[in-house]
């Protein structure tokens, strides 16, 4: 299965891997003008942000198989940097180099960073929905709370829709849901969210000290 994103990928394809089933695309005629002020408040929020933290849940099902799996993280972002905590699984930028770190093979890679990693995240796909996506308000949840479906331009993207829940009043990402071709469904449920929360550097820095027993890999 091709995961959206490539640090929840590194972790999760160990044991998703699926053949994509016909799925009837959603054609969406025109942009919802209330969707793009939602999506444009919250853009221009999040572009103001120093730094941010929060929690979050991937509950990942596969609807032929009827299977579900969950996994917990914690992310962080200050700028370029970040810093993603899975439970086997870190991943982490100073902006510079990009280092994956697998605790159950005790093996560390270090490359070069590229920034398009970071816009691979769910939660930076929004930032570029612009450009990838036509949107519409899907469902008011509450007075506070909609979800907007972004439907992919690219025809050939293996996403065929995405639900994102975005609390207006505060302009906060609450969830977000990928609707994958191939039958496999991926919310992520994000809490605990911190703003312009102090964050050393040095946080997302790599300290080969705390991984003598590793096996370091440099590509």
């Amino acid at each position: 299965m091709r995961i959206l994103i490539n640090i929840i990928l590194i972790t999760i394809s160990l044991s998703l891997f699926g053949q994509p089933k016909p799925i009837k695309p959603i054609v969406l005629s025109e942009n919802d003008h209330e969707a793009e002020k939602i999506l444009n408040s919250f853009n221009s929020k999040c572009q103001k942000l120093k730094s941010y933290t929060f929690d979050f849940a991937v509950n990942i099902s596969d609807l032929e198989a009827k299977t579900k799996e969950t996994y917990n993280g914690t992310y962080k972002n200050k700028g370029v940097k970040f810093f993603l905590k899975l439970k086997e699984m870190d991943v982490f930028t100073n902006g510079k180099m990009y280092y994956s770190v697998n605790y159950k093979s005790k093996e560390v890679q270090i490359q070069d960073y590229n920034q398009n990693l970071k816009k691979d995240l769910p939660f930076e796909q929004i930032n570029n929905y612009k450009k990838k996506y036509k949107y519409r308000v899907k469902e008011v949840l509450d007075k506070n709370r909609k979800v907007i479906e972004l439907v992919p331009l690219n025809k050939n993207n293996p996403i065929f829709k995405i639900d994102v829940v975005i609390q207006t009043q505060s302009n906060q990402l609450k969830s977000i849901k990928v609707y994958e071709k191939s039958g496999y469904r991926i919310l992520y449920t994000i809490s605990k969210l911190k703003e312009n929360e102090k964050l050393s550097d040095t946080e997302f820095e790599f300290n080969s000290k705390n991984y003598s027993d590793f096996e370091i890999l440099d590509l």
